[in-house]
């Protein structure tokens, strides 16, 4: 029995030699060669980048947003548009026919519109030439009152005096309320008198904010009659008139004028507006060519 016990120990001792004798040696061991390090861990070049990432070219920008100015088409049309049409019967019956055809005036409409020159309110727009009635010289306009004039109060004279350093009046003194005297305006023009004065164009009289309204000293005045020696209804609407001042006291150096009227581009029926004025000549023309010097 202790033979067999020793040659079993034998073997056990044999077998754990053999078990020690197949363990891998120290070089096999991986060491710290073998292990990744920061050389060999992926750099930022293989990580996405910004430049992978969506740009701001993908987002809407300013340029893709709905513009905030309104198209012109939305503005509100000004507030005149709204004033209440005149009666047709301001103005000659010939310019109320739609989409006329050109032809000569007769001498029945040259009458006519010879009449309508000859108010108080169309007048003055004769005796300066303009290519848009908002250049119209208002002096010649409102000078003798434009069929809107007034006398005023005493108060008024008085206030109007002391205003100017006067001690009395030496003429005749005449009140124009502003929105009378833009009315007469917009009616013959179709533009209010704010209109003209956004222009640079304001009536050249003496303005008293108390009152609202013009103060106008003279004792002349500066109305010509006139008559349409010839006229033409245009295509388009429109009437050209060929105008001679009609005063006995004329003679040589008696005026005369190229007119324009257009239909009213407010959409007041039947009524005409002045659209161009020219001074072909008589006096007026030698005073518009000392205005220029």
């Amino acid at each position: 029995m202790r033979r067999y016990a020793y040659i079993a120990t034998c073997v056990l001792l044999l077998v754990t030699l053999t078990a020690c004798g197949e363990r891998p040696s120290a070089p096999e061991v991986r060491d710290s060669v073998s292990v990744p390090d920061i050389a060999e861990t992926p750099d930022s070049g293989t990580a996405p980048d910004t430049a992978e990432a969506p740009d701001s070219g993908t987002a809407p920008d300013t340029v893709e947003a709905p513009e905030i100015v309104p198209n012109v088409a939305e503005v509100p049309e000004p507030d005149s548009v709204a004033v209440p049409a005149p009666d047709s019967g301001e103005t000659p019956d010939s310019v109320a026919t739609p989409e006329p055809e050109a032809r000569d005036l007769t001498d029945v409409e040259l009458q006519k519109w010879s009449k309508f020159l000859c108010k108080a309110d169309c007048n003055g727009f004769l005796m300066s030439s303009y290519d848009t009635p908002l250049e119209a010289d208002l002096i010649f306009v409102f000078y003798s009152g434009a069929g809107v004039g007034e006398y005023p109060t005493d108060e008024m004279t008085q206030a109007f005096l002391d205003a100017n350093g006067l001690a009395e009046a030496y003429t005749d003194i005449v009140f124009i309320p502003y929105d009378a005297a833009s009315k007469i305006l917009e009616r013959r023009t179709g533009y209010t008198l704010e209109h003209f004065r956004l222009a640079g164009n304001d009536i050249p009289l003496y303005y008293s904010e108390k009152y609202a309204g013009y103060f106008q000293m003279a004792g002349d005045t500066n109305y010509m009659p006139v008559k349409c020696v010839s006229g033409r209804l245009n295509a388009d609407g429109s009437i050209f008139l060929e105008v001679r001042e009609s005063s006995d006291w004329g003679g040589d150096s008696a005026c005369s004028f190229e007119t324009t009227l257009k239909p009213d581009f407010n959409g007041k029926p039947g009524n005409m507006v002045f659209d161009r004025n020219v001074i072909t000549g008589g006096w007026l023309t030698w005073q518009e060519s000392e205005e220029e010097d």
